[in-house]
């Protein structure tokens, strides 16, 4: 090998593992819900949405207040990472507020229940989807753990 060679292959190697590495990056941009494509998560996922979200997006998802959870496709981004800091961080700017109380499991079977909604069919219950019957209550805006107030 020459040493206009070697002098090459010193200029063309560092730009291939930068190359890589900016390839690398961007594929790991994307947050994958560790929970993802599993029942028993969305199903418990459902029972934290019955908890915190139906008060404002409805009892499945077709939007009250806040806008409907049914299409699969979100305004702040549509990979689950982007539901995920959506559901923990809220959306300055909108009525959406923080979870923060909600440990990360929990927000993951939000996403999990939140997909399962937009792959219900048009004919089918979302109630269907994981399974459990949607107890009868009123809606309410009160987060897991707080106290009820009393009047």
């Amino acid at each position: 090998m020459s040493s206009a060679d070697v002098a090459r292959h010193r200029l063309v190697l560092p730009l291939l593992v930068i190359g890589a590495g900016a390839v690398l990056a961007q594929q790991s941009d994307v947050t994958r819900n560790p929970l993802g494509n599993n029942a028993a998560a969305a199903a418990a996922g459902r029972l934290v949405y019955d908890q915190t979200c139906q008060a404002c997006h409805g009892p499945a998802g077709q939007g009250d207040r806040g806008p409907a959870l049914t299409s699969g496709t979100f305004t702040r981004g549509n990979d689950d990472g982007d539901l995920f800091r959506a559901i923990r961080d809220g959306v300055q700017g909108s009525q959406m507020p923080p979870f923060r109380g909600l440990s990360d499991e929990q927000v993951w079977q939000l996403v999990s229940y939140l997909r399962s909604l937009s792959i219900a069919r048009p004919s089918e219950p979302a109630a269907s989807v994981s399974g459990i019957a949607r107890p009868a209550k009123p809606c309410s805006l009160r987060r897991p753990g707080a106290q009820a107030a009393i009047k």
